[in-house]
């Protein structure tokens, strides 16, 4: 059975630890990430480690190796330092590059942190300057990058120095330094560790990783204050699959990273406790918080999951993360504040207002093994 796991909002909504809990119950499967890139800070705890995945799937602390698609940026510092750290913690990572998988460089990341357009929001990763860039014909992929000469690599970053007007930057010459020594390093564990890929896997263990939310979609969200990539399942059928089930995802509260709109914003609320994997930085900002929107979630299912063209038959179910944090469960719907005490109750209430056809499960901690079905189905 191949599935997929979907954020229903604006991303961190315990997307990672979903996938983890998937691969416990098939630890034979892949995880293939569709969508979004490096930019993503998925939290797995397993087995006393505690990890956040950018560059490789949150299946692999149990072994299971990750695709990247090509709809996938590909950041080689990124990818190697975090392969240095899975391996210091005793992990041994595979990962399958697409051979059309878009690189970004020093360049794309320098014009992120220098573009007004950060202002909308951003991780200052380079995501959305690499992916532009490549859509005006200034390209490097997976496979140049790791079959080029040296002569030829560097040549093809000067033409993306000079597509981005000469830049300059006090911090240029050491990440490119760092870049090419990464691409280096990679090119030495290929094709052992770094796997080049055109033809997708086949089989039914795939697990489909998703990055950031539905309501960060380019199509469906608050523009401009949306992520250059497809985050609901349009890449996936574009190459061919159909998953059998989608696991939708959502905090048991409603969360942002940064800019862009949020409801609910003057409705505070108080944590019985709360702990973020990932510390906020001069780009993502601080972690907004506030009560759940159910009419927010509603709207990304009908614009992000009916709307796509999918099998009738695909399955879908909700799980609830971060239900420890709170010793009461609200929520707006309709124009009022509903306040639940059981947390099954709440979870119930909102996979029936979202039509959920499958199954229920809550979370009660960061990791996978609290997860829990909820005895009913709503249906």
């Amino acid at each position: 059975m191949n599935t997929a796991v979907l954020g229903l909002a604006f991303g961190d909504e315990g997307k990672g630890v979903v996938t983890d809990y998937l691969c416990s119950l098939s630890p034979n499967s892949a995880v293939l990430r569709f969508s979004g890139g490096h930019q993503a800070a998925h939290t797995v705890f397993y087995n006393g480690i505690n990890h956040v995945f950018a560059n490789f799937g949150s299946g692999t602390l149990r072994g299971c190796e990750t695709y990247w698609s090509e709809f996938c940026t590909f950041e080689p510092r990124g990818v190697w330092t975090e392969f240095q750290i899975l391996k210091s913690k005793g992990v041994s990572p595979i990962l399958h590059i697409h051979s059309n998988c878009r690189v970004t460089t020093p360049y794309d990341i320098v014009a992120n942190w220098l573009s007004p357009e950060r202002a909308n929001g951003t991780c200052g990763v380079g995501v959305w300057k690499t992916v532009e860039r490549d859509r005006n014909g200034v390209t490097l992929s997976a496979i140049e990058l790791l079959t080029l000469d040296t002569f030829d690599l560097k040549a093809r970053l000067f033409d993306i120095w000079l597509y981005y007007g000469e830049l300059d930057h006090s911090e240029l010459t050491y990440m490119l330094d760092e870049f090419y020594g990464s691409v280096l390093c990679i090119r030495r564990k290929f094709p052992e560790i770094f796997k080049l890929f055109i033809d997708y896997p086949d089989g039914d263990d795939l697990i489909f990783e998703g990055s950031q939310g539905l309501l960060l979609d380019q199509d469906i969200g608050f523009n401009p204050h949306t992520t250059p990539s497809k985050t609901n399942l349009n890449n996936l059928l574009q190459v061919g699959y159909s998953p059998d089930d989608v696991f939708l995802v959502t905090r048991a509260y409603q969360t942002r990273h940064g800019a862009g709109p949020m409801t609910n914003e003057d409705k505070p609320f108080v944590f019985e406790q709360f702990e973020e994997a990932t510390r906020p930085d001069e780009f993502r900002g601080e972690l907004r918080k506030t009560i759940l929107d159910l009419d927010l979630l509603i709207c990304a299912k009908v614009l992000g999951v009916n709307s796509a063209c999918w099998r009738e038959d695909i399955t879908k179910n909700l799980v609830v993360t971060c239900l420890d944090q709170m010793d009461e469960y609200s929520l707006t719907h309709e124009g009022k504040i509903l306040t639940f005490d059981n947390p099954e109750v709440f979870v119930y209430h909102i996979g029936m207002a979202l039509g959920i056809d499958g199954d229920l499960y809550g979370n009660y901690s960061p990791c996978s093994d609290t997860i829990r079905k909820i005895g009913v189905k709503v249906s």
